[in-house]
């Protein structure tokens, strides 16, 4: 995986180069550059199977439990029957749940549950860099310093450890969210407007 990631990112830059050598008066797309930055580190949790990791393993045993409650009709569901050596217990009223509900849906629409865990985390991974960029863009006016920004978001060692080795799903969404949020307290206080904080704070 390593020599895999070494040659993608090799590939990434020489084609950077290479289109603007070509087309040297055309601007580069930075939001572009970074989707295709932010895929470089996501690129070794597609490897075949489950790999060594944290929680990756629990999350699994976790989500199907999840979504055999949505199945059965529970909507916020509280009870993790065949965890705790089947005892079960009431594994969702004090654990965060909303990470299940993507992790869930794409089990529904055909992805196996080890898939569907490693499409939650690279898909929050990078649209956490994507928020960073809308936010930063927003706030500094200026879409080179979003760029770096995101790029120093995405590669935050905290950031790639809680993705790679602790695989701790209720962190990563949040470092989905939190740019988007400031993204929205600044559209709330340019806005002047006494209904939008209470949405808000609905989510």
């Amino acid at each position: 995986m390593v020599f895999v990631n070494i040659i993608s990112s090799l590939l990434l830059i020489i084609g950077i180069f290479t289109y603007k050598h070509f087309n040297p008066k055309k601007h580069i797309n930075l939001f572009l550059i970074l989707i295709l930055v932010s895929i470089l580190p996501v690129i070794s949790i597609f490897r075949p199977g489950t790999y060594e990791s944290g929680d990756f393993n629990i999350h699994i045993y976790r989500s199907i439990e999840f979504y055999r409650s949505l199945s059965e009709g529970i909507i916020k569901p509280s009870w993790a029957g065949e965890v705790n050596a089947t005892y079960g217990l009431p594994l969702f009223i004090f654990n965060y749940s909303l990470p299940y509900y993507p992790i869930s849906l794409f089990h529904f629409l055909g992805f196996s549950f080890i898939m569907s865990l490693k499409l939650f985390l690279a898909g929050t991974y990078m649209f956490s860099g994507a928020f960073m960029f809308i936010f930063t863009k927003k706030l500094f006016k200026n879409e080179l310093a979003a760029f770096t920004s995101s790029v120093f978001y995405l590669f935050a060692p905290y950031h790639l450890i809680a993705l790679h080795f602790k695989v701790v799903i209720g962190e990563l969404f949040a470092f989905t969210l939190i740019p988007l949020f400031f993204f929205f307290i600044i559209k709330i206080v340019e806005s002047k407007q006494k209904t939008k904080p209470v949405l808000l704070s609905k989510i």
